[in-house]
């Protein structure tokens, strides 16, 4: 664990391998350990830095009122504390919009984008989905992880794997502050910037499932719409969480062509 103070708070990060740097940042409620996959096979061709988010991991949520603006400007702030000038920046789920919002307060410091699972503006939909979450981590951080999961993995990998998530939720749950992670989903409903992500110049993956019942794929779609320089890859037997199973390697190897590339 390293920690660098940004803004209100003190970030937890990860500097590994060599190269041209790539940044992960990880979805609501994730910490930086989500793209250890990711990670160890990047690693080999560039320098990877990821963060614990601010009420996520071990990065405190601050004073300051969380939202997805500042939930960027930390990791800018960060940026700017190692140095980087350029970088590609690579995002999951609410980690997409940060990434969005990076490029869109500094654009000279993003080379391209990666946006996995993600959203410009939380439509009707989202919003109603996250309501849920919220009145879930209300009761308890179990109810919540039960409330989650089946959005995030299909029913079949949920069965096969039901002990390790019980060990999982119950590691998390002792752990995790409730209270912190809805102070950032409340931030992150209200974030909205479709129109604006139009000015977004830089070359674009936008990665997403047919599945995906939290975030729906159209809002990849309308992203795309969006951005100029941009491709939309779908993938199949995925809800949420594209990572999983055979998908894992098709996402990297179509990561990797699009950042060698």
């Amino acid at each position: 664990m390293t920690f660098i103070e940004v803004n209100d708070s003190k970030m937890n990060f990860e500097i590994e391998g060599h190269g041209f740097p790539v940044v992960l940042i990880h979805g609501f409620s994730d910490d930086l350990y989500f793209w250890n996959y990711i990670a160890k096979n990047l690693k080999k061709y560039f320098t990877i830095k990821r963060m614990d988010l601010r009420g996520h991991g071990k990065t405190p949520i601050g004073d300051k009122p969380t939202d997805n603006h500042l939930l960027a400007e930390d990791i800018i702030a960060l940026l700017k504390k190692l140095y980087i000038e350029k970088c590609h920046v690579i995002g999951f789920s609410l980690g997409g919009s940060i990434a969005l919002d990076i490029a869109l307060k500094e654009p000279k410091l993003v080379k391209s984008l990666v946006l996995l699972s993600t959203f410009a503006s939380p439509n009707e939909h989202i919003v109603v989905k996250f309501k849920e979450l919220n009145k879930a981590l209300k009761k308890s951080y179990e109810t919540f992880f039960d409330t989650i999961i089946p959005y995030v993995l299909p029913e079949d990998l949920v069965e096969e794997n039901n002990v390790k998530l019980d060990k999982i939720k119950g590691k998390k749950a002792t752990c995790t502050n409730t209270d912190d992670l809805r102070k950032v989903l409340y931030g992150a409903v209200r974030y909205d910037e479709l129109d604006r992500i139009k000015r977004i110049n830089c070359k674009t993956l936008i990665l997403a499932a047919r599945e995906d019942t939290l975030v729906p794929y159209e809002n990849s779609v309308k992203i795309c719409d969006k951005i100029n320089r941009s491709e939309l890859l779908l993938y199949d037997y995925a809800k949420h969480d594209i990572l999983i199973k055979e998908n894992r390697k098709h996402v990297l190897d179509d990561i990797l062509k699009f950042l060698r590339n």
